[in-house]
């Protein structure tokens, strides 16, 4: 009779664990999915690398970003950008927009950019791989609009 008892207990103590256990797995999922919407969706964090964007963005400088999944051809001239790279789709290049489309391009007056494109080129001209090497680039590689530096914190505020 004790025996019985002790299975009884013994089951729902069991019970309430595997239930708390896929509680709390849901709920990390859960979250997982809504961070990774937001992240693709609204706005990240990013991180740029390399010499190509100084003086305006240093090697190691943190930056949000708004995503431009949602929207279309919000980008204009003169604006701070992460795309993915044309020549390495692995990586994630940060330019800014010299031109869109149906402008000039800078180092052909005679040609245009073509339409769903913009020209990309890093401020440190001497030391960026950019559209001047690989061409315009198609709008659907644009992954956000850098909007606010975010580290270091002294230099904290919006990109100009």
């Amino acid at each position: 009779m004790l025996n019985q008892i002790f299975e009884v207990m013994f089951s729902c103590i069991m019970m309430e664990i595997l239930k708390q256990s896929l509680k709390f797995f849901g709920t990390i999922v859960c979250s997982g999915c809504v961070f990774y919407v937001f992240n693709e969706q609204f706005y990240s964090v990013t991180i740029c690398k390399g010499s190509s964007m100084e003086p305006t963005i240093r090697d190691g400088e943190m930056f949000i970003v708004k995503s431009l999944a949602s929207q279309t051809k919000t980008t204009s001239r003169g604006d701070v950008v992460v795309a993915i790279s044309p020549e390495e789709p692995s990586t994630f290049i940060c330019k800014r927009v010299v031109a869109v489309e149906g402008e000039p391009q800078p180092s052909h007056e005679f040609r245009r950019i073509r339409t769903g494109h913009v020209w990309l080129e890093g401020d440190n001209k001497s030391f960026s791989r950019d559209s001047r090497h690989y061409g315009d680039v198609p709008f659907a590689l644009l992954k956000g609009k850098v909007i606010y530096r975010i580290w270091p914190w002294k230099k904290r505020g919006t990109i100009q």
